[in-house]
């Protein structure tokens, strides 16, 4: 699915961060941004065909369609450059296309995890890790590119606090969604608008 029509993130609580973000980007790439600037203007799309073959979704349709069957599809893996050292993983929130120094860019709006249980990661040979969401204050902006592989997540609650703000998820790394994503995924999707390729 996609957005009809560009509609502008003034009125979205990410939409400081995305304006921010775009506004930051053309600076780097030696464009004038006026002060004051308008906020940004883009269609919102679903689902996106990553270079490794697989589709990632993303959350602004999978919590209006609740396909249980995808198992949180819309949750990656990614490598942001301003975080050389660390591999992260995160919710995608939608995509969109924005034109940075006369280049049109796909990127992807994201809710970073938190990092791993140290506990229990290390007791599971740093393979499996429960994190928490971390909301607004870890929304990113990212280039689709650096997201790196689809990711299962799962809910992961066993010491909850009991007022309940704790809940916890179990990403486990190298856990194939080969089979939901290629079954299940294709058929759903709008022939038209429904399936976006990733930019060179």
């Amino acid at each position: 699915a996609k957005e009809q029509y560009p509609n502008s993130v003034s009125q979205c609580p990410e939409g400081p961060l995305v304006k921010q973000y775009l506004e930051d980007a053309e600076r780097k790439a030696g464009s004038q941004v006026e002060e004051n600037s308008q906020y940004p203007r883009f269609a919102r799309w679903a689902c996106l065909l990553l270079p490794i073959g697989r589709i990632a979704h993303s959350a602004w349709k999978e919590n209006v369609c609740a396909f249980t069957d995808l198992q949180q599809a819309c949750c990656v893996k990614i490598h942001i450059k301003s975080e050389p050292d660390q591999i992260n993983f995160a919710k995608v929130q939608y995509f969109f296309n924005a034109i940075i120094g006369n280049k049109r860019q796909t990127l992807a709006l994201v809710s970073v995890y938190s990092r791993p249980d140290n506990i229990l990661f290390n007791q599971l040979c740093l393979t499996v890790w429960s994190v928490t969401e971390q909301g607004l204050d870890r929304y990113r902006v990212i280039q689709a590119k650096s997201i790196l592989s689809v990711v299962s997540v799962i809910p992961h609650n066993h010491h909850m606090e009991e007022d309940g703000l704790d809940e916890r998820f179990i990403i486990i790394k190298q856990m194939g969604m080969d089979m939901a994503l290629l079954l299940n995924t294709l058929d759903r999707l709008d022939d038209n608008n429904g399936l976006q390729g990733h930019d060179e």
